[in-house]
């Protein structure tokens, strides 16, 4: 994945900060992703906190953690994708396999695909606020 390898550290500490408030190193807080204070210089770039354009790593869970503020949005997304698939299929989602990659599994993938860009630029394209900015 290449956000991993362009990150500047993995976080692997649980604890932020030490007992007299210091940023542990590995932490959230590591030193590494920019300063914290403005007379501070970055220890990645070497630029003051105001010039340093800040630097991120991961984090490697055990499990997949979802953000709940995004549950309505991929929800919509993936009914979108059962009526899509279904639509070309006449089967639903969830009865669809595809274990090793075939010419007819890269096809339904193009269609499927195509599809959604249709419907998507449809959608959006009908929502005021963002008609202007396409």
């Amino acid at each position: 994945m290449r956000s991993r390898s362009s990150a500047s550290l993995r976080v692997r500490q649980t604890r932020t900060f030490d007992e007299v408030g210091h940023p542990i190193r590995g932490g959230l807080y590591d030193p590494a992703f920019g300063p914290l204070e403005s007379r501070d210089r970055c220890e990645t770039c070497n630029q003051y906190e105001i010039y340093c354009p800040g630097h991120f790593g991961h984090i490697r869970l055990d499990v997949p953690v979802f953000n709940p503020m995004l549950f309505a949005f991929c929800f919509n997304i993936l009914a979108e994708l059962d009526k899509v698939i279904s639509d070309h299929t006449g089967r639903p989602l969830s009865s669809l396999r595809v274990d090793s990659p075939s010419k007819n599994s890269v096809d339904l993938r193009r269609a499927i695909v195509k599809k959604l860009s249709q419907r998507t630029l449809s959608t959006f394209s009908s929502l005021p606020a963002l008609k202007n900015s396409l």
